[in-house]
């Protein structure tokens, strides 16, 4: 399969609807898309889901981060917990603690098939992405979903303690519920594209929640007295949990630090 002259320099992604030529094997066009993620490069995309388990541990920056590029792309974030089984009561608290408050959580074990109706559920009828880091069990739910998909399941290095990538390239497998699933490389690094410090707080649900009531309306949370800042509040209140707005303060940093770099 090739595509017209005009599309060869043009980036073609995983999930792309396209004017196909069949007696050619030939791409025409590629329609107008929903949306589209560099990493994993991907089209379309109405569910994003969020893997992460006790093993190898999880990197929570890398979780907001996904979790702010869904809400940037109009994509449904959703956070798996995987390999509850062996997960300890005090870091299952943890993870709902940090993110309830920000998108659905589901628990899981793969390789017993725990959580296989609910994810199903959320599956139907849209086109999802799971992703995080590797060995959390992504592969391992792809196969517990598409029993015919046979990814290869990967380990955890024992000297480093994360995981080996095992899936290589992006596949998209269709049940019979109207999902799709696609399967992406593990990866633990994300630059964050086109968003300035200003737009990162609408990315966190919780603290939009609490930003309305602040006495300001350019009030970015970052440094201003709580007698002023409302989501500061919060946070000493215990309505926001403090990892999440600390790294929402640490992310907010970093991207001011781009744009002085960028601007001078």
């Amino acid at each position: 399969m090739s595509a017209r002259k005009k599309l060869r320099y043009a980036k073609l992604f995983v999930g792309d609807y396209v004017d196909f030529d069949a007696e050619h094997n030939v791409i025409n066009s590629v329609y107008e898309r929903k949306n589209s993620i560099i990493r994993p490069p991907l089209a379309n995309v109405d569910k994003m889901f969020v893997v992460i388990a006790p093993r190898p541990i999880p990197d929570f920056m890398l979780v907001d981060k996904l979790i702010v590029q869904c809400i940037q792309n109009n994509i449904e974030p959703i956070l798996i917990i995987n390999k509850v089984d062996i997960a300890s009561k005090e870091f299952l608290q943890d993870v709902h603690t940090q993110y309830e408050q920000a998108l659905k959580i589901i628990e899981c074990v793969a390789l017993n098939n725990e959580g296989l109706e609910i994810l199903s559920k959320e599956l139907s009828d849209s086109l999802s992405i799971f992703v995080g880091q590797s060995a959390v069990g992504k592969s391992s739910l792809i196969n517990m979903l598409v029993p015919n998909a046979l990814r290869t399941i990967g380990e955890l290095s024992n000297k480093t303690a994360r995981g080996k990538n095992c899936t290589r390239e992006s596949q998209i497998y269709v049940l019979d519920n109207g999902a799709r699933i696609a399967d992406t490389t593990g990866f633990s690094l994300l630059e964050l594209k086109d968003i300035s410090k200003e737009q990162l707080s609408d990315c966190y649900a919780e603290i939009k929640k609490f930003s309305v009531d602040c006495a300001f309306n350019t009030c970015n949370h970052i440094g201003e007295s709580e007698k002023i800042c409302a989501v500061k509040r919060a946070v000493a209140d215990g309505k926001i949990p403090q990892k999440r707005f600390l790294r929402y303060t640490q992310l907010f940093n970093e991207i001011k630090q781009q744009e002085e770099k960028r601007y001078g």
